[in-house]
């Protein structure tokens, strides 16, 4: 999320004309950070992507070990193991 956008949740927050209650402002504020985390995460699993995606190759039980690994030789399901455990 931007700053403008951030600076807008916290002005809504803020106005005594919202009418918020605290419970209320709490759950914006939660929203706001579970949104900046999403990017967040996004923009890591897009980096990783982008390391690999055409610097690897398909290897029938490829990725098995740490050499495969660090040469990017893969299978899918290798792949997706390390992706998932946050190895590479």
């Amino acid at each position: 999320m931007d700053k403008r956008r951030m600076q807008i949740l916290q002005e809504i927050i803020n106005n005594p004309k919202t009418n918020l209650s605290t419970l209320e402002k709490k759950l914006v504020q939660i929203v706001a950070q579970l949104i900046i985390d999403w990017k967040k995460l996004n923009n890591w699993v897009k980096e990783i992507g982008n390391r690999w995606i055409g610097n690897s190759v398909y290897v029938f039980r490829g990725g098995r070990n740490q050499s495969d690994i660090m040469s990017g030789r893969f299978n899918c399901s290798s792949y997706d193991l390390r992706l998932l455990e946050r190895k590479i």
